[in-house]
């Protein structure tokens, strides 16, 4: 069974929906598939304990079917980043915020974007913190073509 870590920075957008995305697929496309049963988890790399998730990214994951509301952030830690199999992140700076947490962890992890093109001229999937609703929907589309494209990776 694999252990999947999304990482964004307040883990109150971008992560939290990736989360939501994922369950979401295992729950449904994938339910009768191996990858059912793989674990879903989230966190920031500044995040503060509990915060609930963006309104807007809330309102946007509900448009696709996906229920986020429930979701508290959570700061990520070396336990989490040791016991995922694959850690995703949303942006070049996160990855190499990552190989100082853990030297090891950088060999599983990778940039969600990469999941869509092999070389994206922007590698980053955007945040929409602060912006309104039609760009946490257009990020949520984004998240569900790499995460999409990350689940044909591994079920291949």
């Amino acid at each position: 069974m694999y252990r999947v870590l999304f990482v964004c920075t307040a883990n109150m957008c971008r992560s939290p929906m990736a989360e939501g995305i994922l369950k979401h697929l295992l729950a449904t496309a994938y339910a009768r598939t191996s990858l059912a049963k793989m674990e879903v988890n989230s966190a920031g790399m500044q995040a503060e304990p509990e915060n609930e998730p963006l309104r807007e990214s809330v309102e946007a994951a509900a448009k696709f079917g996906v229920d986020i509301s429930q979701h508290r952030s959570q700061p990520l830690t070396k336990e989490l980043l040791d016991a995922a199999d694959y850690v995703l992140v949303m942006e070049a700076s996160h990855l190499r915020s990552l190989r100082f947490m853990s030297p090891t962890a950088s060999m599983k992890t990778a940039l969600l974007k990469s999941f869509i093109e092999k070389n994206p001229k922007k590698q980053d999937i955007s945040d929409p913190v602060g912006r309104p609703l039609r760009y946490h929907v257009e990020c949520f589309e984004e998240l569900m073509r790499a995460i999409r494209g990350f689940l044909k990776y591994i079920h291949h």
